[in-house]
């Protein structure tokens, strides 16, 4: 989930929004019931970044004609594989500890999923995401392989647009007939193909590009009417994590409702006097946190549950969202901000930093391979089950 706000004033309440949906996100998976439908926080996250990157982009194209796209997958990656790394590195020492051999062999693929961008294709293929995920820790990493694949094509065909004209109908015809299509697979892959429709990108696009036709065509709501579309997103969002649950399609034409309300308060802009209720130091620090909060919720509540052999009791909820939130805090201040301050510095600190990425990414790697190669790392085991393990049949004979 892209977090930081390349853009000309910063919008406090954007980050607010942030604070929303990964509040509902995480309050999903605790199995809130109040919550049930708290999964379309994902999807405001979707509009938010179309919207920023878009205005990065275009922007950018705006003032020089040109997108210097090496600078841009640059930021990027800068940006997003630093927490990245240090949280399935975390996660994978958290695995090895705990998990049988079937499950270490199966997060060791699961891991390098998320390290080429790809967990949305593997889960595809593997896993319902509302059923099958008590032993998958890296489940959530779904979403941000569909963002990093946007942000791969995106760029090019917001130049193919730029020299279209932005004020021109050609763009706008091309620009709504692309998310009409991305909007029709989402509705019939639903219910032809719900994990396609679901995981893949196609069906997901039309959800960014609500958030970057804001950003190229800006809509300007009226100061009295402010408040009313503030309050009107909210509500959408709101009533779509509590109205929406496992059972509904998804995204289907449901993904409308958050999408339309994340787009009600990033249009109804810092004009509305209700935008204390998003812009508040509280919300646009958890929103600025949000990215880093979304990487380890998860894999602690996963981690949380294999070690207690059961549903998490309501203290033992209490210590998720506290590991949670210090781990999120602890990365944030000491990787992500440190990252992002190297990225506007002197090359040769920012290529320490690419160095030591590309060094985290070729570790993992080799665990990844050994652990698929070994089986997941019988040694892990004592002798007494490793041998049983290995050769029940002899085991039973001398014992």
């Amino acid at each position: 989930m892209q977090q930081q706000q390349t853009s000309a004033v910063y919008r406090p309440e954007i980050d607010g929004l942030r604070a929303l949906a990964v509040l509902l996100v995480i309050a999903h998976h605790l199995q809130i019931t109040q919550v049930s439908g708290g999964f379309v926080g994902v999807d405001v996250f979707f509009v938010i970044s179309g919207y920023l990157i878009t205005g990065i982009i275009w922007r950018e194209l705006s003032s020089t004609g040109h997108l210097q796209t090496r600078n841009f997958y640059l930021r990027r990656i800068l940006r997003l594989m630093p927490s990245m790394l240090v949280m399935l590195v975390g996660a994978m020492i958290a695995a090895a500890l705990m998990f049988s051999l079937d499950d270490m062999t199966h997060f060791a693929t699961a891991t390098m999923s998320s390290l080429l961008s790809v967990a949305n294709g593997y889960y595809y293929v593997t896993t319902d995401y509302f059923t099958q995920t008590d032993t998958k820790p890296l489940l959530h990493t779904w979403s941000l392989s569909v963002e990093e694949q946007f942000y791969l094509i995106w760029p090019f065909i917001l130049i193919a647009f730029y020299r279209c004209g932005a004020r021109s109908m050609r763009l706008r015809v091309m620009f709504f007939l692309l998310a009409l299509m991305s909007l029709g697979l989402a509705i019939g892959g639903s219910y032809v193909d719900a994990q396609a429709a679901f995981y893949l990108l196609p069906a997901r696009a039309y959800e960014f590009m609500a958030g970057a036709a804001l950003a190229i065509w800006p809509l300007s709501v009226h100061r009295r009417w402010a408040d009313l579309c503030l309050l009107a997103g909210i509500g959408s969002i709101v009533a779509a994590a509590t109205l929406f649950s496992t059972h509904t399609p998804f995204p289907s034409y449901y993904a409308l409702l958050p999408c339309v309300g994340a787009m009600a308060i990033i249009a109804s802009g810092q004009q509305a006097r209700m935008a204390v209720v998003l812009s508040n130091p509280v919300c646009s620090y958890l929103g600025r946190i949000s990215y880093q909060l979304y990487l380890f919720h998860w894999p602690v509540i996963i981690f949380a549950k294999y070690l207690t052999f059961s549903a998490l009791t309501t203290l033992d909820t209490m210590v998720v969202l506290v590991a949670t939130l210090l781990l999120s805090m602890a990365t944030y201040h000491w990787v992500d901000i440190p990252c992002r301050r190297a990225r506007e510095a002197d090359a040769a600190r920012r290529n320490t930093i690419l160095l030591a990425m590309a060094l985290t990414a070729v570790a993992l790697s080799l665990l990844v391979f050994t652990a698929k190669r070994d089986g997941g790392w019988p040694w892990r085991l004592p002798e007494f089950t490793r041998l049983f393990i290995q050769n029940p049949g002899e085991f039973h004979k001398t014992n």
